[in-house]
C-alpha cells in the first residue's frame, strides 16, 4: 500500500488520542449519573457505540485524505483518431530556392509547426526521391515525430528521379497494417514525377478511399537548384526547376483529395497546419482503443464512504434531545461538510500544481473541486480550471471551462476578459478567413460584456485590439470567396460580367420604387442590396486578373485603383439600396468606366458583338444608348478598335489553327474578307447616317460575325446594351441582315472560284496539322526515356 499525501497520516495518532480521552470522560460522566440515580447504569452502550462510530468515521477520513493506492488495474482508453501519413519530398529539387530557406526547409519548417495541431492522431513520416522510405511510423509520439522531420535532407531517401508513386505505394502499405478507413495521405512536393506511373497509385488510392492532398512547392516560373552554393548543371546548363502544379492536382483529383499550392507565399491561410485543419481533420475519425496498465488503484473512494456511514450513522444514533428530523439534517451536514472539506483540499492541490507549472494536472484537481463543491463557488473553480488549460496551451478547454463562471455576477468581468482573449488567441491560429473573422467577433462581445461589466482601461485596450484590423478581416474574407468563385474566369469574362450586370441593376432600381406595396419594395430592395455586394466582389478577381492581362505597369496600377473604388462606391450603394435612398444615377454613374475596362481588354468578336448591339439600338431606336455616348459614334470607335486588333489576333487563330487537328472554322480568306469589311464599316458611319446606310452598316457587322470563328464567338458573349428588347428591335435586325442572306444564296462564279480554292487550302492545312502532330507524339516518346539517376537526379 502507497499513499500520495502521507502527511495525513500524522493525525490518525491524535484521533486516537482524542477518541482514547472521550472514552474515559465518557465512562466517568455515565459512573457519576449512576450514583446520583437508583438504577446504577445509565445510557447503556448506545453512547458508548456513537463515539466509536465518531472516532472511526474521523480515522477513514484521514486515511482517505493521505491517499491509499494498492492493487493493479487495466483500463481500455478509447479515443478518435486518424492515420496521417506525411510524405516529403527530399530530391534534389527541393533545394531550390524559391522559398526561405529553400523548399525542403520550408516544408520542415511548416511540418512541426503541423505537429501541434495533431490533436492525437497517429501520423508517420515518408521521405521519397529514387524511392519512398518509412523514417517515422504510425505514432501519436510528438518528439518522435520533431526528430524524424528535423532529420529530413536529401540524403534520406535513396537518389534518383523523382518517384512519386512509389511513396503512395509504400503509404498505401503501411494504412493495410491498420484497421480502419480513415486514412489519408499528405503529399509535399514540387511535383516532378520524373518517374511517373503516379496517376495509377492515385486511381488505388480513390478506390481504397484514401485521399491524397497534394501540397505543391515553389513557383511554377521556376528556381536554380544550388547545391553546395553552386548551381546544379545538366548538358552544361543550369537546372531550372518548376512547380508542376497540373501532376499535384491530378493526383489529388484521382484520389478525392484536394490541391492546395504553397507556392511562393507565407500567409496564415497557406500553412501546413491550415491544410491540416481545413481538409485532413474533417475526415471523419475512428475510435482507436488502447489498454493501459495502472500500476496502483486509488483507493480513497472506499475510505471516504466508510468515513461518511460512520458520521451519518453516529448522527443518526443521537443521545440527547435531537428528534428524527434533526438527526437526518445533522448527518447530511456532515456529509456535505466532509464533501466541502475534500472540495477545498483538491482546490489547494490545484493550486499547489499551478505554482508548480504542472498546468495538466492543476485543471484535473479543479475539475474535481468544481464537481464537488457547492453551487456559489462552481465559478471560482471553473475560472481557475480555465487558466490552468490557457497555460496549458489547450485554448479549446479553456475556453469550455472559462463559459461555466462567465455569468456569475462576481466573475462577470474577470471571465469575460479571459474567454475574449482565448477567443482572440484562437483566431489567430485558424487558417480560415471566415472562421477567423468569427472568433475575433465573438471576442469583440466578450469584451463589450466585460467593459458593461467593470469599466477600465485595460478591457477598452482589449476591444480596440479586437476590432482593430476586423473590418480587413472581413474584406479579406470577401475577396478570399470572390476569388475561389471566379477562378476559372479571365478578366474579358469578368468585366463582361461586370458591365451586364452594371446595366441591369441601373434598370431594375427605378422598377423597385414602382412597386406599389411598401413591403414589397423593402423586400427588393434587399435582393438588390445583396446584388450589389455580389457586383461589388466581382471587383477583386478583376483587381487580380488585371497583372496578367495589361502589360503596362502604370496602368496596372490605375486600373487597380479604380476598380477598388468602384468596389467600395457599389458597397455604399448596397447601403444606400437597403435604406431605399438609391437612386439609378448613382448607378449610371459608374457605367462608363465598366464600359472602357471591358474595351480596355475586350477581343475582336466581343468588340463586334457590342457593335451589332450598339447598331440595333441605333437602328430601332428605342432609347438613348448612354447619355455621353451616341450610337453611331460609339460604332465607330468600336470599328476602329476592332480593326487594330484584329490582324494579330487572326493570325493567333490561324496559328492555333493549324496546330489543332479539329476543323478548320477560320481561313486566311475569311482573315481577308473581315479586314476588307471592317474598311468599308469606317466611311459608312461619317456624320450624318442616313437609315439606309445604318442597315448597310448593320449588314457589314454581321458579316464579319458570320466569318469569325465559330468558337470565339460562342466564348464572347455581347454585353446587353438593353436588358429588355422588343420584338421589333429582333425583327428589324432580321429585316436588315436579309439581304445579305439571300445575295449569298446565290454565289457567283467568282464565289464559287474562291470557295474551291479554299477548299483546297484546307486540305493543305489538315496534312500539315497531321504531320505536326506526329512530329509532336514523336518528341513525347523520345522525352519518356529514362536517364541515368546520377544525370537526371532531381
Amino acid at each position: 500500500m502507497i499513499f500520495s499525501a502521507a502527511g495525513w497520516l500524522g493525525l490518525l495518532p491524535v484521533v486516537a488520542a482524542l477518541g482514547v480521552g472521550g472514552w474515559w470522560w465518557l465512562k466517568r460522566r455515565q459512573a457519576r449519573l449512576a450514583l446520583l440515580s437508583r438504577g446504577g447504569r445509565v445510557g447503556g452502550h448506545r453512547a458508548e457505540w456513537q463515539w466509536a462510530a465518531v472516532i472511526m468515521g474521523a480515522m477513514c477520513l484521514c486515511a482517505a485524505l493521505a491517499g491509499p493506492h494498492w492493487g493493479r488495474s487495466t483500463e481500455e482508453v478509447v479515443a478518435r483518431s486518424r492515420n496521417v501519413m506525411l510524405c516529403v519530398d527530399v530530391s534534389r529539387s527541393m533545394l531550390a530556392e524559391d522559398l526561405h530557406p529553400n523548399r525542403l526547409g520550408r516544408a520542415k519548417a511548416d511540418l512541426i509547426d503541423l505537429i501541434d495541431s495533431l490533436s492525437g492522431d497517429r501520423v508517420g513520416v515518408m521521405a521519397f526521391r529514387g524511392k519512398g522510405v518509412l523514417l517515422c511510423p504510425m505514432t501519436t509520439d510528438r518528439a518522435f515525430l520533431r526528430q524524424s522531420i528535423a532529420a529530413l535532407s536529401p540524403e534520406s531517401a535513396p537518389p534518383g528521379e523523382t518517384n512519386l508513386a512509389d511513396a503512395i505505394a509504400k503509404s498505401l502499405d503501411v494504412f493495410a497494417q491498420h484497421e480502419g478507413s480513415y486514412h489519408a495521405i499528405v503529399l509535399i512536393s514540387d511535383g516532378e514525377d520524373l518517374a511517373g506511373h503516379a496517376e495509377d497509385l492515385a486511381r488505388r488510392a480513390g478506390e481504397m478511399n484514401v485521399p491524397i492532398f497534394t501540397v505543391g512547392l515553389g513557383s511554377p516560373h521556376g528556381a536554380p537548384i544550388s547545391i553546395g552554393g553552386q548551381p546544379l548543371l545538366y548538358d552544361g546548363q543550369p537546372v531550372q526547376s518548376r512547380l508542376d502544379e497540373e501532376t499535384l492536382r491530378r493526383l489529388a483529383d484521382l484520389s478525392g483529395g484536394q490541391y492546395v499550392p504553397l507556392a511562393t507565399a507565407g500567409t496564415a491561410q497557406t500553412t501546413l497546419g491550415a491544410i491540416y485543419a481545413y481538409h485532413v481533420a474533417k475526415l471523419e475519425a475512428q475510435e482507436a482503443r488502447e489498454q493501459i496498465e495502472i500500476a496502483s488503484v486509488d483507493r480513497t473512494p472506499l475510505f471516504l464512504i466508510g468515513g461518511l456511514i460512520c458520521l451519518l450513522a453516529a448522527a443518526m444514533s443521537s443521545v440527547g434531545r435531537i428528534g428524527g428530523g434533526r438527526r437526518l439534517l445533522a448527518g447530511a451536514a456532515v456529509l456535505f461538510g466532509v464533501a466541502g472539506v475534500m472540495g477545498q483540499e483538491a482546490g489547494r492541490s490545484g493550486q499547489a500544481a499551478y505554482r508548480e507549472g504542472h498546468y495538466v494536472e492543476a485543471a484535473e484537481y479543479y475539475r474535481q473541486a468544481r464537481q464537488g463543491a457547492e453551487a456559489s463557488e462552481v465559478p471560482r473553480y471553473a475560472y481557475n480550471e480555465a487558466l490552468a488549460w490557457q497555460k496549458a496551451g489547450n485554448l479549446t478547454n479553456a475556453l469550455a471551462r472559462v463559459r461555466l463562471a462567465v455569468h456569475e455576477r462576481d466573475f462577470t468581468a474577470r471571465a469575460a476578459t479571459l474567454e475574449g482573449t482565448l477567443l482572440y488567441a484562437l483566431a489567430e491560429q485558424v487558417a480560415s478567413p471566415r472562421e477567423k473573422v468569427r472568433l475575433r467577433e465573438e471576442a469583440v462581445d466578450a469584451f463589450t460584456r466585460a467593459l458593461q461589466a467593470e469599466p477600465g482601461d485595460e478591457v477598452r485596450k482589449n476591444l480596440a485590439r479586437a476590432m482593430a484590423d476586423l473590418p480587413a478581416l472581413r474584406l479579406e474574407v470577401r475577396r478570399t470567396e470572390a476569388l475561389e468563385a471566379h477562378k476559372q474566369q479571365g478578366l474579358l469574362q469578368l468585366s463582361d460580367a461586370l458591365l451586364r450586370e452594371q446595366r441591369r441593376l441601373i434598370d431594375a432600381v427605378p422598377q423597385m420604387y414602382r412597386l406599389p406595396n411598401l413591403a414589397e419594395r423593402l423586400k427588393r430592395s434587399q435582393e438588390l442590396a445583396q446584388a450589389l455586394r455580389t457586383q461589388a466582389d466581382r471587383c477583386f478577381p478583376v483587381v487580380a486578373a488585371l497583372p496578367q492581362a495589361i502589360t503596362n505597369e502604370t496602368l496596372q496600377v490605375e486600373l487597380c485603383n479604380l476598380t477598388d473604388q468602384l468596389r467600395q462606391r457599389l458597397d455604399g450603394a448596397a447601403e444606400a439600396c437597403e435604406e431605399l435612398t438609391l437612386a439609378a444615377e448613382t448607378l449610371r454613374r459608374e457605367e462608363p468606366f465598366l464600359y472602357d475596362l471591358w474595351k480596355t481588354c475586350a477581343d475582336p468578336p466581343a468588340l463586334n458583338a457590342e457593335s451589332i448591339a450598339v447598331q440595333t439600338n441605333a437602328l430601332t431606336s428605342l432609347a438613348s444608348y448612354q447619355p455621353a455616348r451616341e450610337d453611331e459614334a460609339e460604332v465607330l470607335a468600336l470599328t476602329e478598335q476592332f480593326r487594330d486588333l484584329f490582324p494579330a489576333w487572326a493570325e493567333a487563330q490561324l496559328q492555333q489553327q493549324a496546330a489543332s487537328t479539329n476543323t478548320v472554322t477560320f481561313t486566311e480568306a475569311d482573315r481577308d474578307l473581315i479586314l476588307r469589311t471592317a474598311d468599308e464599316v469606317v466611311p459608312l458611319l461619317a456624320p450624318p447616317v442616313a437609315m439606309e446606310t445604318k442597315r448597310q452598316v448593320m449588314d457589314k457587322l454581321v458579316l464579319i460575325r458570320e466569318h469569325l470563328p465559330k468558337q470565339s464567338q460562342q466564348n464572347n458573349q455581347q454585353p446587353q446594351n438593353q436588358p429588355q428588347k422588343n420584338e421589333d428591335s429582333s425583327q428589324q435586325q432580321d429585316e436588315s441582315s436579309q439581304p445579305q442572306t439571300e445575295q449569298q444564296s446565290q454565289p457567283s462564279a467568282a464565289e464559287e472560284q474562291r470557295q474551291k480554292a479554299e477548299q483546297e487550302d484546307l486540305q493543305a492545312l489538315l496534312q500539315k496539322a497531321v504531320d505536326r502532330e506526329q512530329a509532336h507524339e514523336e518528341k513525347k516518346r523520345n522525352s519518356h526515356v529514362a536517364l541515368p539517376p546520377s544525370l537526371r537526379d532531381w
